[in-house]
């Protein structure tokens, strides 16, 4: 950041080009803003897009996260496969 002058140092003509330099710089500024909005939200909306809501392949999804259960909801229903071979092996195997 540049270090200012002294504004009771400074004539008017020097006051008046201090705040155009800094009103230009500010609009600068808030066209950057506007640019990095535009593109979080174009972000934000591919990060929304799946394969059930686009034109987009299924396999470009990603591994979907297992679904985690509560202690009130362990059932065999809330267990994957291999959750059931490791606590149960005979289930399959007898």
């Amino acid at each position: 950041m540049i270090p200012l002058p002294l504004l009771e140092n400074l004539s008017s003509e020097a006051k008046y080009d201090l705040v155009c330099r800094q009103a230009a710089r500010i609009a600068e500024l808030e066209a950057q803003v506007r640019a990095l909005q535009k593109q979080v939200q174009a972000l934000q909306a591919q990060l929304s897009k799946n394969s059930r809501n686009s034109s987009k392949p299924p396999s470009s999804d990603g591994l979907k996260k297992k679904r985690m259960c509560s202690k009130s909801e362990r059932k065999k229903s809330c267990w994957d496969w291999a959750e059931i071979v490791i606590l149960d092996p005979q289930v399959f195997f007898a």
